[in-house]
């Protein structure tokens, strides 16, 4: 195959996104999502990827049991089309490509026309979604092969194209894809192959997802228990004497918040700060952010400072976002680190002094709250008399600690590196707030509460039940004066103490 060139010419990326979980994408994927400017994407592709996707051009072209959104040679010549247009185009699929997702035809039509392609494979839910149910589909004990099929093969074809007999005699473990609306004819196709009633089957739903489900029984009683727990698409089916195994291997469900969903209000993409803590203690995460972080338009005021960087006493970071932009200004410049070499460096708490020390700063100073106030405190302990502060923030922030330091009769400097600009909440994030699908919503500032109830219609937006968790007292005090009741706030102001206080609360320690 072909992979990407230089030029105006296209290149199209066959890109498995895995099996709904963004935390098994590849590096190389996450790559190309990076790098790309348009992204056709399938039914299957999990939700909280398509969050990573939100700055392109979205193309959907999936495909449902009985419905088609775009057939599949529309879909080839929609790659092709936007390539020669000179567009660099990301194939998004579900799983992997070439597992039951049609990528060979549209890598054969691709090179037919040629078009520049690479293949990113992807984690297939064949074998993700077992894994996340505590099956694996080998195991010396039980299993020491598997296959997977598809229960629907080509309408065109015959109608029983798999020789599920050959698959019974030759491999302990058959994991089928698609399965959820024919459990009654794979399970009758088993027991004709020769199985035996008795034999154990688990259906899992939504495999990887913070919604997955799994239903265990035998191929006797597996269609019956799998209608009763009311079972959707997509499913797969396993069949195998691996199946028992998960009920000492499962791990899924002992994750301290598994089955609760936190609506996160912050800019962070699919796997943030805040949002990769909740995930991987097993939360659903809603990212709804009122705010997105954003260069500013005018950058000049920002570029002067980096020049007389040297100048300053102190630089005082009061965020993340802060540290990012300011070294994308640095670089601008033609500087690096080294243009703080004749400062003290202060950061605001420890996500930002981490973010200053992945690029070679050791902060002088962080003070024991996380807070402005706190900073101002521990700032005006350590200056000489009229010392010069350099504050990187957002535009049109607040402006407490500059206030603080110069009440003190120091000379301070307050530059925006970034700014905050408003998003309209989705229709589906509030109707989820309404419909009490949230329990919790986790708010990282005031200017976050105030966006969230105004598109809510105030407090009454939130049903009685919803809890809210708050990263500090300032914006506590926002929420409860705009008619929240707070559940709790963090013991310590930063997102992990925010992501630790919600799994603390939400919770029961899982026992090992």
């Amino acid at each position: 195959m072909s992979v990407v060139n230089g030029g105006d010419k296209g290149v199209v990326y066959l890109v498995g996104a895995g099996p709904g979980d963004p935390g098994l994408l590849t590096l190389r994927a996450v790559e190309v999502l990076r790098s790309v400017d348009v992204v056709v994407y399938d039914r299957l592709v999990g939700p909280q990827v398509l969050e990573m996707t939100e700055s392109l051009e979205r193309i959907y072209v999936g495909k449902g049991k009985d419905s088609h959104a775009v057939d599949q040679d529309s879909i080839n010549e929609l790659l092709v089309k936007l390539a020669l247009q000179g567009r660099r185009v990301c194939r998004l699929k579900g799983g992997d490509p070439f597992v039951f997702g049609r990528g060979g035809e549209e890598a054969a039509r691709l090179a037919e026309a040629g078009v520049d392609f690479e293949v990113v494979p992807g984690i297939t839910s064949a074998i993700a979604g077992p894994a996340y149910a505590g099956i694996p589909v080998t195991d010396r004990r039980a299993a020491s092969s598997f296959a997977c099929v598809t229960a629907h093969q080509r309408a065109d074809g015959p109608t029983r194209s798999i020789d599920w007999a050959a698959l019974v005699r030759g491999c302990d473990t058959i994991v089928v894809l698609m399965g959820s609306s024919r459990i009654d004819a794979v399970v009758a196709d088993l027991v004709d192959a020769g199985l035996a009633s008795s034999h154990p089957v688990a259906v899992i739903e939504s495999a990887t997802l913070p919604g997955q489900r799994t239903v265990e029984g035998t191929l006797g009683d597996i269609a019956a228990r799998a209608a009763d727990a009311k079972i959707g698409s997509p499913a797969l089916i396993v069949v195998g004497n691996v199946v028992p195994l998960s009920g000492k291997i499962e791990w899924l469900s002992k994750r301290r918040l598994h089955g609760v969903t936190v609506m996160v209000t912050r800019d962070e993409g699919a796997n943030g700060t805040l949002s990769g803590i909740l995930r991987s203690q097993g939360a659903a995460v809603v990212g709804a952010p009122t705010l997105r972080i954003q260069p500013l338009e005018d950058e000049s005021v920002l570029d002067a400072s980096i020049s007389r960087i040297g100048e300053y006493d102190w630089v005082v970071f009061s965020s993340i976002s802060a540290v990012s932009y300011v070294f994308k200004a640095l670089k601008r410049n033609r500087l690096d680190a080294r243009a703080l070499a004749p400062c003290r460096v202060s950061a605001i708490g420890p996500g930002t002094a981490a973010a200053l020390e992945e690029r070679g700063i050791t902060p002088d100073l962080i003070p024991d709250r996380f807070v402005s106030e706190s900073l101002g405190d521990a700032l005006v302990s350590e200056l000489r008399p009229g010392s010069s502060i350099l504050i990187f923030g957002a535009l049109g922030g607040r402006t407490e600690l500059a206030d603080t330091l110069r009440s003190a009769g120091h000379k301070a400097a307050l530059v925006p590196a970034y700014r905050n600009i408003p998003v309209k909440l989705e229709p589906v994030h509030l109707a989820a707030l309404e419909a009490g699908e949230v329990d919790w919503v986790a708010f990282t500032s005031s200017s976050s509460v105030k966006r969230l109830l105004d598109a809510a219609g105030g407090a009454k937006g939130l049903p009685p039940g919803t809890r809210i968790a708050c990263i500090g007292q300032t914006t506590a005090a926002t929420a409860e004066s705009l008619g929240l009741t707070v559940t709790i706030v963090a013991e310590e102001h930063t997102l992990d103490g925010l992501a630790s206080s919600i799994t603390k609360e939400a919770g029961p320690v899982p026992v090992s």
